[in-house]
């Protein structure tokens, strides 16, 4: 095979490489699940900017730069759960809601509601409400 073609070929896969997550996240739940495995190794809010609605991103990106390391400091927090189960995916308007369930940092069961929008085609997470069960 020619070099060109071994060029022609890896461009071809480097571009679906780069196209696998739009259309990877076929369901909410698999939109959710990406979400908090992105959540979890976060070192900052930033690196999980990409997966908020605008209207979300904008209010963070809307603190001052110097508060925003508290901000999510104080977000990872609350958002600590453990063995997370989506245990329903309904279709709504805008996109979707999960509703969830697992175990908060102190080990006590927890249920949540995750409410999802589509932009641009794909999901972004609007709201997380977590509480007891």
């Amino acid at each position: 095979m020619p070099r060109v073609g071994l060029n022609a070929i890896a461009v071809s896969l480097f571009l679906v490489l780069l196209a696998a997550p739009a259309w990877a996240q076929a369901t909410a739940t698999e939109f959710y699940l990406e979400y908090r495995k992105a959540f979890e190794s976060a070192a900052s809010i930033g690196d999980v900017l990409p997966f908020l609605a605008a209207a979300v991103r904008k209010d963070i990106e809307s603190t001052p730069t110097d508060e925003r390391a508290q901000l999510f400091a104080f977000i990872r927090t609350l958002g600590v759960q453990k063995n997370l189960k989506i245990v329903r995916e309904d279709a709504a308007p805008e996109g979707a809601v999960l509703t969830v369930e697992g175990l908060d940092g102190s080990g006590v069961m927890v249920g949540g509601t995750i409410t999802l929008v589509r932009e641009d085609g794909a999901f972004k997470l609007q709201q997380e409400r977590w509480g007891p069960r």
